[in-house]
């Protein structure tokens, strides 16, 4: 059921189906969805796909500062910048391709 803004939601109500009493209704459940379009920390991530969304605010999320746009800064919030299971401090290349895994023989 969707309600429309200026209609009243006792017009939407059914009565219930097949019963002859007029002063009954039946029950519906209304669910509002958002449209996660929040971007709380302004980094130009949506929230939805931010892992940081209350992170720090006043930077741009691009390939420089977040090099594998999960919405944390590469300086100070994310602490594996590719991804690859290897923390940044022990990683001889911190930002190398994204998202593989890192094993002895790679």
């Amino acid at each position: 059921m969707l309600l429309l803004i200026g209609q009243s939601i006792t017009s939407h109500l059914d009565q219930i189906p097949g019963e002859d009493r007029s002063t009954e209704l039946e029950s519906k459940t209304i669910v509002m969805h958002s449209n996660n379009s929040t971007d709380s920390d302004t980094d130009g991530v949506m929230d939805i796909d931010d892992d940081c969304p209350n992170g720090s605010s006043n930077w741009a999320s691009n390939y420089s500062t977040d090099h594998d746009s999960d919405g944390c800064q590469d300086n100070g919030e994310d602490t594996d910048d590719d991804n690859d299971g290897l923390l940044d401090a022990f990683d001889d290349c911190p930002k190398g391709d994204l998202n593989w895994s890192s094993n002895s023989t790679t």
